[in-house]
């Protein structure tokens, strides 16, 4: 009899492992914290898109091996548009950006992938229901975070993934 239940547990943490993996290779699904702690966010919400992208059919979440082909795009871009006054923009340092990817499939059928990234989560004010201002921090795990100038602590990218290059790298003016 003890045998057969650590032949069953073993069965099920096994199986259970091999699951995880699974669904980690499948798709890229990243809760709260663990969005914080890479500095990447998925944002799949067409109110937050539809002034750029016009003709987006639906969403998709890339799996890990497509953000490293992504990755891989944005790191040519990188090298071939480098500008003297991009000091925090390199090859070494765009994963410290905050990362927003927008994906999604055109309606020609081409897999998109707008990246905007900014180097620091900012705050707005709010007031309070008694008139009271505060300052709370950006949602960018949600919300697209749109700035003026600011130098080359923001920048943003189109990728099209379906052809495997990158239409231009946007950094912001000079601040």
């Amino acid at each position: 009899m003890k045998n057969i239940v650590i032949i069953v547990l073993s069965g099920l943490i096994g199986f259970s492992c091999n699951n995880k993996g699974r669904q980690s290779e499948s798709a890229l699904y990243l809760d709260s914290i663990a969005k914080e702690k890479q500095r990447i966010t998925f944002i799949n919400d067409t109110s937050q898109i539809k002034w750029f992208i016009k003709d987006q059919r639906s969403f998709w979440t890339p799996s890990k091996d497509q953000i490293s082909e992504i990755d891989s795009i944005l790191v040519k871009a990188i090298r071939e548009q480098t500008k003297p006054y991009h000091k925090l923009l390199n090859v070494n340092t765009f994963k410290d950006f905050y990362r927003q990817y927008v994906c999604c499939v055109l309606a020609n059928g081409d897999s998109i992938v707008y990246i905007n990234a900014i180097c620091r989560v900012g705050d707005h004010p709010v007031e309070d229901k008694n008139g009271k201002l505060f300052f709370k921090r950006n949602d960018w795990q949600h919300d697209i975070i749109h700035v003026m100038n600011g130098g080359d602590c923001f920048w943003q990218i189109w990728i099209n993934y379906s052809k495997k290059n990158y239409k231009y790298l946007i950094v912001n003016g000079l601040a």
